[in-house]
């Protein structure tokens, strides 16, 4: 064969492959997430999240300058809110670090005789939206949990194409929290070390308390010292004291 000849066989052989390997890789669901459940996000870069429940309920979570200038995550809706933010970069942490392993499109669903109602995507009971810094936003639906109870359905819209796929329970778990449960819980933001002051209120009388060089004082008094042990005992139980509910809002 000759030279020509040969290159021509060879770039045809190329092209072939690469129209096959694009054909996969747009076929192949897997492949189209990038197997992450956060495609095209970086984690560090979330700066919202915003959560809708089947029966209506919704919560916006969002990282932004504080009054400080400090970056925090807080909520927004129903209602303005410190958050636990350990909760909220678990959540993310969980999307992002979790490969996905197996996924199928909607249309094959339904070769295999099933459906999004099915499975709890019609009507999901949670859907989540995530955003990062640059405005691109994922949505997140997920629904029942799959036949062996260690997983859930789920799905997201990828390159106009609706996937389905499963959530680890355990991821899922991460993500199923209500407003209550996102909310901080410590009564105190200070860790003791930090507290020099402290007014106690107690039947209309005020009393403070003033650490100077590590010595708890009592002002309004003779400079009397306190109860070294004490004071340190109720400053610990104050600052480990955790909100068992809240009544409003």
């Amino acid at each position: 064969m000759s030279p020509n000849k040969k290159a021509t066989v060879l770039f045809i052989l190329g092209a072939a492959l690469a129209l096959t390997l694009d054909f996969l890789l747009k076929e192949n669901p897997v492949a189209l997430t990038g197997g992450s459940y956060l495609r095209g996000i970086n984690s560090p870069d979330v700066v919202r999240l915003s959560f809708t429940r089947r029966d209506g309920s919704s919560c916006d979570l969002v990282h932004e300058a504080n009054s400080s200038g400090e970056p925090v995550w807080s909520m927004t809706k129903p209602f303005k809110c410190a958050v636990d933010e350990s909760k909220v970069m678990k959540m993310i942490d969980s999307l992002s670090r979790t490969k996905l392993d197996d996924a199928v499109m909607e249309r094959d669903l339904f070769k295999m005789g099933r459906s999004l109602s099915d499975i709890g995507l019609e009507d999901p009971e949670l859907s989540i939206s995530v955003s990062d810094r640059s405005g691109t936003t994922l949505k997140i639906e997920f629904g029942d949990e799959t036949a062996s109870g260690k997983s859930v359905y789920a799905s997201s819209m990828v390159a106009s194409q609706k996937v389905v796929f499963i959530v680890p329970r355990d991821v899922y778990r991460d993500m199923d929290l209500n407003v209550d449960a996102l909310r901080i819980r410590s009564l105190c933001s200070f860790a003791p070390e930090y507290i020099e002051a402290l007014d106690i209120r107690y039947q209309g009388n005020v009393v403070r308390f003033l650490n100077e060089g590590g010595v708890w004082k009592i002002l309004d008094s003779d400079g009397r010292s306190a109860n070294q042990a004490r004071m340190s005992e109720f400053i610990n139980a104050f600052s480990e004291a955790k909100i068992s509910s809240f009544v409003w809002p």
